[in-house]
């Protein structure tokens, strides 16, 4: 009975085994062509997005070094300029093309100053134009504006001046500054790309002897070719192709069709970017294809063929060995347990066998059981973890969200409802980290999340989450009505965030600031709004601590780009040179109060460039002069980022400048102390020199005679002239006392040209005359 149940077992196994694989083959058979059309397209498009990737890093790269050029001291001058001489130009032209050298890719540069209607072309053949300029289609561009800023514009331009028929393909960038409302471009910079640098990775593709004869480009929404591996069809319009009508006309961001190109059978493939407005594309020959597909399906059913073989051997010695099923059923389940498995039973003791299956799964259960219990007390944990994942841009989490994980992570939070999110973020957090241990700040921050969490559930349904650093995220659902692309909050929100920032400043004895966005309606985009709120919260920095912002708070600030003044600026700077507190107050307070109106990033970059000035000043100071101020820029800059406040910024300035003038200040007390002893020192060891005069002292100190004058004064509050008098009346005195020279003598020893006038001025000071001062000296002494 056995053998037949082998038997049948065998025949049963081997005709299921053998329908499978037919049927398999045959799945595989008429299904391969569109699986291979897949992976080709996956294959091109990752292709074309690593060429467009690399145009994307050489379109970075050129923006920023647009920027930078805009900022150069020698562009401004060339751009704003009204009295440059020749010589500055070109030397401002040298130090531009020194610098754009370094750059491989870049072609040329031209400057445009639209008050003086100048051109200067830097690169390989520099020269300045006024009035016209030999790139006219660059011309008509600045008069007409018809382009987006710094948006590469693909063109044919002249090489240089003197061969205006050579023409080279590049990608020219634009940044224009408008005069006025924009009514016209005042000032530009213009940047030429080398079409073949831009996209060499396009270029090294086709080149690629692996491709097949594979044939990509590039075109515009109006079916103009920018990029091609053939430099021939650069500019050209295809839109009349039938393939190229199919693409720009499918609505869809990528995709891949089969069509005739040029008469041959291709596979199309193509992925459209938002910026720039670009479509690639990418033709494949059917060939290459179908030579794949007749491969692969030669391959498939060879090895249908050995699966088959293989299968039937397999199954027929399978069959003869199943006599023993439980048997191995009990060694993996021995394995699973953490046994040997080397347990054996005597032949027809099977039941003993099933017994010890039997505890494998009692075990197996209890095992179940102990983590079941495990989860129940790490659920906090675990919920913190499900939520920061769906928050923290974790696309795999937030792909594979399903409504039952979040009653399985004790989720409160319903994923069919609007969502909106509260960012609650610690006031100080620097000091609040100084203040308190790891431990300790975790347990305050797990306060304010639960005092959020018992504050808004009574009103909506809410969980909140640590989502690490200086904040945690509350997330309720809010009703339909008040998610349906409104955008307005509910009412009683903005009382509940005060009601939870006293709790926490009562028992925590803390403040928070407090952000608002949302609602969402699709769960999976919880990762957006937390970037979103995240952004709205650095929003502190403008409305100080404890403050409450919503996003159309945010919005009132301006979008534009940063108008840096340099005229503030420099005036500040002139204010730190001579240390005058007042100038650099008075220009530090105009330079912030501009703050208030931009956005985020604009402030952090604006008080990141007024950094980097305040410091190369202050360099320029110490390598001019013997004074040293001992501050690091790299520490004072990160302080300066890690402030929550502009206030406090402010405050940190202040501070710095007056740290600056102070040392200025004794600086300049200390020498003007030095000018005066030197002085004193030196009429001292010449008051003989009848032709010794504070302007003579002036002459050799290499300092003028009213500044000298003026310094003696505020020192020894008198005149200059009284004390070189007053210091050759002490020497005549002296030699009245201890000498026996005659007056005449004395006064011509101590340098005193006029002898009428000295016996004036001794009379007038001692009320004697110089014989009578000598003689009263004597007869005291007699006495």
């Amino acid at each position: 009975m056995r053998k037949r149940y082998l038997h049948g077992l065998f025949i049963q196994i081997t005709l299921f085994t053998t329908i499978i694989v037919l049927i398999l083959t045959l799945f595989l058979y008429f299904n391969f062509r569109n699986i291979q059309l897949e992976l080709l397209n996956s294959s091109n498009e990752k292709l074309m997005n690593q060429v467009f990737e690399h145009a994307m890093q050489v379109n970075d790269y050129v923006n920023n070094y647009a920027w930078y050029m805009t900022n150069s001291p020698e562009a401004k001058q060339l751009m704003y300029g009204t009295d440059v001489t020749l010589m500055q130009s070109l030397n401002n032209i040298k130090v531009l093309d020194a610098s754009l050298s370094s750059t491989p890719f870049l072609i040329s540069a031209y400057i445009y100053n639209g008050e003086q209607e100048m051109y200067y072309n830097i690169g390989p053949n520099p020269i300045i134009r006024q009035g016209s300029f030999y790139d006219q289609e660059i011309e008509q561009m600045l008069a007409n504006s018809q382009f987006q800023p710094l948006i590469p514009i693909p063109r044919k331009m002249p090489h240089t001046e003197w061969e205006p028929h050579r023409l080279v393909h590049t990608y020219t960038y634009i940044l224009p500054q408008y005069a006025g409302m924009g009514a016209r471009i005042k000032n530009a910079v213009i940047l030429n790309v080398r079409g073949d640098w831009l996209f060499n990775t396009l270029l090294s593709y086709a080149e690629s002897p692996s491709l097949n004869g594979n044939n990509m480009m590039i075109i515009d929404p109006m079916g103009t070719v920018i990029g091609h591996s053939d430099n021939d069809l650069f500019l050209q319009n295809l839109s009349d192709e039938p393939y190229v009508r199919n693409v720009l006309s499918s609505g869809r961001s990528s995709g891949y069709f089969v069509a005739d190109v040029d008469g041959v059978p291709s596979v199309i493939t193509y992925a459209t970017y938002d910026a720039p407005e670009w479509t690639m594309i990418n033709i494949t020959p059917y060939a290459y294809v179908a030579s794949a597909i007749q491969k692969v399906r030669t391959i498939t059913l060879t090895i249908t063929s050995i699966v088959l073989a293989i299968g039937l051997l397999a199954t027929f010695l399978l069959s003869r060995r199943l006599y023993s099923p439980i048997d191995s059923l009990r060694k993996q389940a021995g394995v699973l347990t953490g046994g040997k498995g080397n347990f054996t039973l005597a032949e027809g003791k099977a039941g003993n066998e099933l017994e010890y299956i039997s505890q494998t799964l009692a075990t197996t259960h209890h095992k179940l059981e102990s983590l079941e219990s495990f989860k129940k007390e790490h659920m906090f944990q675990i919920n913190q973890i499900f939520l920061k994942k769906l928050l923290s841009n974790n696309n795999a989490a937030a792909d594979n969200v399903q409504a039952d994980q979040f009653e399985a992570f004790n989720v409160q939070l319903l994923p069919n409802q609007p969502v909106i999110a509260v960012l609650l973020r610690l006031d100080r957090y620097r000091l609040f980290c100084e203040r308190y241990n790891e431990t300790d700040r975790s347990l305050l921050k797990y306060a304010l999340a639960n005092i959020s969490v018992e504050v808004f559930r009574p009103h909506f349904t809410a969980d909140a989450v640590d989502m690490g650093g200086d904040h945690i995220v509350a997330l309720l659902n809010v009703k339909e009505q008040e998610g349906e692309g409104s955008g307005e909050l509910p009412g009683q929100l903005e009382g509940l965030i005060r009601q939870i920032q006293q709790q926490y400043e009562q028992y925590g004895s803390l403040s928070v600031s407090a952000a608002i966005a949302g609602p969402i309606i699709d769960i999976h985009q919880l990762s957006v709004l937390y970037e979103q709120v995240l952004y709205i919260s650095n929003y502190r920095m403008v409305y100080g601590y404890s403050c409450l912002i919503k996003r159309e708070e945010v919005e009132q600030f301006t979008l534009e780009d940063l108008d840096v003044d340099d005229t503030a600026i420099a005036d500040l700077l002139d204010g730190i040179k001579t240390a005058n507190w007042i100038i650099i107050v008075q220009h530090f307070n105009s330079i912030m109060s501009q703050l208030y109106k931009y956005h985020y990033s604009n402030m952090m970059f604006y008080l990141s460039l007024l950094t980097s000035s305040v410091f190369q000043t202050l360099n320029a100071i110490e390598r001019n002069s013997s004074l040293h101020f001992e501050i690091d820029f790299i520490s004072f800059s990160n302080n300066i980022q890690s402030l929550e406040t502009l206030e406090e910024i402010k405050e940190e300035y202040l501070a710095l400048f007056k740290q600056i003038t102070e040392k200025m200040q004794k600086q300049k007390n200390e020498k003007s102390e030095l000018i005066v002893s030197n002085t004193m020192k030196y009429v001292e060891l010449h008051y003989e020199d009848k032709n010794l005069s504070p302007h003579a002292i002036a002459d050799y100190i290499n300092l003028t005679s009213a500044y000298l004058n003026k310094l003696f004064r505020e020192y020894t509050s008198i005149s200059l002239s009284s004390y070189i008098t007053n210091v050759r009346m002490d020497k005549a005195k002296h030699l009245l006392l201890e000498s026996s020279y005659n007056v005449d003598e004395i006064i011509d020893i101590v340098g005193w040209e006029n002898k009428k006038y000295f016996y004036t001025v001794f009379k007038k000071s001692h009320g004697v005359t110089p014989s009578e001062y000598r003689l009263t000296a004597k007869v005291k002494n007699l006495g």
